[in-house]
């Protein structure tokens, strides 16, 4: 009967959703999955958060249709909330607004190299044409340190006239060239000069002079050229797209190298040598205070969290002019946060080392700064790829916020601590001492007539000296001494649950089946409400836990109600997603790197409330 009635509900329940979480797609972008008021979710928000983070059980393919329901139903809560964190104000505090104007300079810097680079970037048929030739092959050659060109050349006159190399190899030793190191280059290498110079060896084995940095003039002699059997294995196909990305990854890096160049070489900038000495002082002294946590890998990490300390700590100076730059100077406090998206790593704990290390780290803050002045003089915080970028983190943000608002204003009272004790004080390590009137047998259908008896008032101690098998208690009509319920397995954990003379069962336990029920309940807890504040705690930390999600399903059921929310699980199906699950960062322009998405909080038992709502409605 019990599962007939289950089967109903979520029948009930498929049929409610069917009804009230499909809407006409006709109006809408195919690819909404969900609408918030006038805001939606489509296929394209859900994958960009969904494959980039970390789920519970996006690994597992078996679940994975539940798993991407989950993940919309957090996705719309996280929505909800900070709509709701919009009208309620919050979310403009001092910290908000800074990290919404730090999100803007990175995504704008970010959107600037975009326009800017890869997308001004062409292959040519010889370029490729090159690469298939070389791909297949690694030269292994020596370094040879020359004073001159001029130098190089004679050299090379030198060896190609000479019958034996190795000899004439030897014999200039030290007179014309110097052995300085062994390398093998294949096609990607990360200096093309050397590739170039090195794939261009001919018979004589010796490459022209080239000046490379900062080696100075140098030639290459082949030492042996031999095949590289994972690239001969690959196809045709995919050889000639690795030989794409490689030719590509080159035009990226020159042409950024390029763009980079033309924007900061032209300004100059000058820091406040004090204010400058005194962060490296207090890195210095934060650092050596604890210097086991920041230790990590053999180097001493600065992370975000202890910049937002220093930024503390730099209060009164947070305003100071720290930079001079001609376009617009910045203050210590703009410098710290924007040092906060640097990897800030000292390789120890020397002043002078510390100093060397904030130095570039502040060079690289002033480039980035000056990147960031040129996309916002093209308007780029304007774009959609940045306005969207920064409203997917501050959504998350608020919607935290007013989560913590929420939190925040939850109590528990003395009485709702102790009426959760006094429901189970066994599990909070009191003696429940109990007495049942109980009939105990072994057929089930003298079990079933038992009951029906006893509902129809035959009295239970007479039913009980008659039949009960346990017959220490049946002698006196079924009733037992006290007993400690958690020294009685099944029995006893069903008596620590029973009402008061309410008639429970039959219920199967080890020795048969019981009818029972409970005529007194003792709790013996002397000692344990001698030191009673570890327990108190404990049913508090319960108490809170179980309120505030309660509490949190509610509020977001009601929002959900009032913006009009609507899902689409047909086409939410129909998203395809991968099952990795991993922790993913953000490679940015013109170099630093930021978390891929910001984490979603899982909020999914709202989606009840939310229904329960609409049906009282109805």
């Amino acid at each position: 009967m019990r599962s007939i009635q289950m089967l109903l509900l979520s029948l009930i329940i498929q049929s409610f959703l069917s009804a009230q979480l499909e809407f006409q797609s006709s109006e809408l972008p195919k690819d909404t999955l969900a609408t918030i008021g006038s805001q939606i979710i489509s296929a394209k928000d859900f994958l960009e958060r969904f494959e980039l983070m970390p789920w519970p059980q996006k690994d597992m393919s078996s679940r994975i249709e539940y798993t991407k329901l989950e993940f919309l139903h957090s996705l719309v809560a996280e929505k909800l909330l900070a709509m709701e964190a919009r009208q309620e104000n919050i979310g403009n505090d001092s910290m908000t607004m800074s990290l919404q104007k730090n999100l803007e300079r990175l995504f704008v810097r970010d959107e600037f190299y975009k326009r800017e680079v890869p997308s001004k970037i062409s292959v040519s048929v010889q370029e490729i044409s090159i690469g298939l030739i070389r791909i297949p092959y690694e030269i292994e050659v020596q370094v040879l340190g020359i004073l001159s060109k001029k130098e190089g050349e004679l050299l090379r006159k030198k060896i190609v006239q000479s019958k034996n190399k190795n000899t004439a190899y030897n014999f200039f030793i030290d007179s014309l060239y110097v052995p300085l190191d062994t390398l093998t280059i294949g096609f990607g290498f990360s200096n093309k000069t050397i590739e170039d110079a090195v794939f261009s060896i001919g018979k004589d084995s010796l490459s022209n002079p080239v000046e490379i940095d900062p080696l100075g003039w140098v030639m290459f002699r082949l030492l042996q050229k031999k095949s590289n059997e994972q690239l001969m294995r690959l196809s045709h196909p995919d050889r000639l797209r690795k030989v794409e990305n490689i030719v590509k990854q080159r035009k990226e890096d020159s042409i950024a190298t390029k763009v980079f160049a033309s924007v900061t070489a032209p300004q100059r900038a000058e820091a406040n040598p004090e204010l400058f000495l005194m962060i490296a002082d207090t890195i210095a002294a934060m650092m050596k205070s604890d210097s086991a946590s920041y230790f990590s890998k053999g180097k001493f990490v600065f992370p975000s969290t202890a910049i937002i300390e220093l930024q503390k700590k730099f209060a009164a100076h947070r305003n100071d002019q720290f930079i001079t730059i001609a376009s617009g100077n910045l203050s210590v406090d703009e410098v710290l946060v924007s040092l906060g998206n640097n990897s800030v790593m000292f390789p120890s704990l020397k002043l002078d080392q510390i100093r060397a290390v904030l130095n570039n780290n502040i060079k690289t803050v002033i480039q980035n700064e000056l990147l960031t002045r040129e996309g916002l003089k093209k308007n780029l915080q304007q774009t959609e790829n940045v306005r969207h970028d920064i409203s997917t983190w501050l959504d998350n943000r608020k919607s935290l916020l007013l989560l913590r608002v929420i939190l925040d204003s939850i109590r528990i009272s003395t009485d709702e601590i102790e009426d959760e004790y006094q429901k189970h004080p066994e599990i909070y390590g009191a003696a429940v001492l109990v007495r049942l009137r109980e009939i105990l047998v072994d057929s089930v259908s003298l079990a079933k007539e038992l009951r029906e008896r006893i509902n129809k008032k035959e009295d239970f101690s007479t039913l009980a000296k008659k039949y009960s098998k346990r017959k220490e208690w049946g002698k006196n009509g079924g009733e037992s001494p006290w007993i400690e319920v958690s020294k009685w397995g099944e029995l006893g954990l069903y008596a620590s649950n029973a009402k008061i003379n309410e008639v429970n069962g039959p219920w199967k336990i080890t020795e048969g089946l019981t009818i029972f029920s409970v005529l007194e309940r003792r709790i013996i807890d002397d000692s344990l409400r001698a030191n009673f504040t570890i327990t108190n705690r404990s049913i508090e930390q319960k108490l809170l836990s179980e309120k505030r999600q309660q509490t949190i399903n509610r509020y977001v059921g009601t929002l959900a109600k009032k913006y009009n929310v609507t899902m689409n699980e047909t086409a939410l199906r129909s998203v395809k997603t991968t099952t990795t699950n991993m922790f993913t960062w953000r490679n940015l322009g013109f170099g630093g790197r930021i978390v891929a998405v910001p984490q979603v909080n899982k909020e999914t038992d709202w989606v009840y409330e939310w229904i329960k709502q609409k049906q009282l409605n109805q």
